[in-house]
């Protein structure tokens, strides 16, 4: 039997499930995610959505009046690239200053950015770390658990 198959067998029994065959599954699913994204967390933190984007370098802003001046043509997107990247390349440095200008621009700002945002930072209440978030929650894992026993308790009576 191949993958395909075996795939389309377990969708089609998947299908003709009741919900309430279905549910230990979802709620194994959904375990699985909360523990897929606290571990996730730790090697891959959430962006800040307060933090200042870091600007772009000169070759970028040089790519977007690329991409602007290719607009309408038959190449493709690797295409454009490729040609950009040359083209850079063939610029003289009188050629680049005005994008480089541009991004010089860009860092002072981002830098004075980054320094309100370093000083609110600093000023904010702190955050617990993944370890304590993780402890938190098994401790509140517990007490449902706790609470569950006790409501089997119950219709056991």
């Amino acid at each position: 039997m191949k993958i395909g198959d075996l795939a389309k067998e377990a969708a089609g029994k998947w299908n003709v499930m009741d919900p309430k065959t279905r549910k230990p599954f979802d709620e194994q699913a959904g375990e699985d995610k909360k523990r897929y994204d606290r571990e996730m967390a730790i090697f891959k933190p959430a962006r800040d959505p307060n933090k200042p984007k870091r600007p772009s370098t000169a070759y970028f802003h040089f790519l977007a009046d690329f991409r602007i001046k290719m607009k309408g043509t038959d190449i493709g997107h690797k295409d454009v690239i490729r040609q950009a990247g040359q083209a850079w390349q063939r610029l003289s440095d009188s050629q680049k200053d005005p994008y480089q200008k541009k991004q010089r621009a860009e860092q002072v700002e981002y830098e004075k950015k980054m320094t309100i945002y370093k000083q609110n930072l600093a000023n904010a209440p702190p955050v617990p770390s993944p370890t304590v978030i993780e402890e938190e929650e098994g401790e509140m894992e517990e007490e449902e658990g706790e609470e569950e026993e006790e409501e089997y308790s119950d219709e056991d009576e």
